[in-house]
């Protein structure tokens, strides 16, 4: 039995958890970066800002035993060269951490924390030691990805996803034209009816889909409608034409394998219930582990550490 502590500093949320390899999480905590009302984002440098003032008091309720390791995301994604200057203020209080107290740290991505998140409280941990595709949708990544295990590792490629803006960026920037506050899914959630048909067509090439003209396509719905409501389902209706198109693309050119959704996009209750009801051996992060968190990062260190069995 181990104790894992782990950090996630992600563009809009400060996250740390404790975790134990038999009992789950001890403890967990997470503060979100405010957004001026308004603003579509931060600037990398407000987020760093944010963070470092935030791991002053992430702490305060901290009443965890000791621990055995510390894990930490460093970057957006696996592939060369991703970078983000919000993860370094994660990856140096975690280094610290663990020099000053002589603990192993691990690393992994952010994309890959949010695969082990759902795959731990989607209670599908089976499928690390399988292929399977995972659906990572949030603000500001939309990608498509099969993972497969290499050796004692998951090994992440991805094979999809939008080819310019993301499925969150959409929805946030639906939100703006519509004046609500940053993030928007909530809002957009709440002022939708949940009529979706996922019929919408959207130009793409190999898995690779174009929504940057949607943007434009709601913001002259905006001028032709005071309907919150219509330009809400319209924006939610995209998002679904898009995952129910590349699962059906991606299945067909690889293999009917189960596919595994993360990301804050996909804690949206409407989206998350008609992919249920069209695809098969689905499976979605618990919505509390949809959006940023820490959780993921410590189940990938104690799978891939060899320290928990699934």
């Amino acid at each position: 039995m181990s104790n894992i502590l782990s950090f996630d500093t992600s563009n809009y949320t400060t996250s740390a958890c404790l975790f134990n390899t038999e009992k789950g999480v001890v403890w967990e905590n997470r503060i979100m970066l405010p957004v001026t009302s308004g603003k579509v984002g931060l600037r990398q440098s407000e987020a760093v800002f944010l963070h470092n003032k935030n791991l002053r008091t992430l702490f305060n309720d901290f009443s965890g035993s000791d621990f055995d390791f510390v894990a930490v995301s460093t970057c957006p994604s696996e592939r060369m060269g991703s970078y983000m200057p919000c993860f370094m203020v994660g990856s140096s209080f975690a280094t610290a951490i663990g020099k000053l107290l002589d603990k192993p740290v691990f690393y992994c991505s952010h994309q890959k924390n949010h695969i082990g998140a759902a795959l731990y409280s989607a209670g599908c941990t089976h499928l690390a030691n399988q292929p399977f595709f995972a659906y990572h949708v949030s603000g500001g990544t939309t990608d498509v990805l099969l993972c497969t295990k290499y050796e004692s590792r998951i090994r992440i490629r991805k094979i999809g996803g939008t080819a310019d803006i993301s499925c969150g960026q959409l929805i946030d920037r639906a939100g703006n034209i519509l004046g609500f506050d940053f993030p928007s899914g909530r809002l957009i959630e709440k002022y939708s009816s949940g009529k979706l048909n996922g019929k919408i067509k959207i130009a793409s090439k190999d898995c690779f889909y174009n929504f940057s003209g949607f943007e434009n396509k709601i913001r002259d719905l905006d001028m032709l409608t005071t309907d919150r409501t219509e330009i809400c389902d319209y924006t939610l209706n995209v998002v679904y034409s898009f995952l129910l198109d590349s699962a059906d693309y991606i299945r067909t050119i690889y293999d009917n394998l189960p596919i595994v959704f993360s990301g804050g996009v996909m804690s949206n209750k409407y989206i998350s219930r008609f992919v249920k009801e069209k695809l098969d051996n689905v499976y979605f992060a618990e919505n509390k582990y949809s959006v940023d968190n820490a959780l993921g990062t410590a189940f990938i260190c104690a799978y891939e550490r060899g320290l928990i069995n699934v």
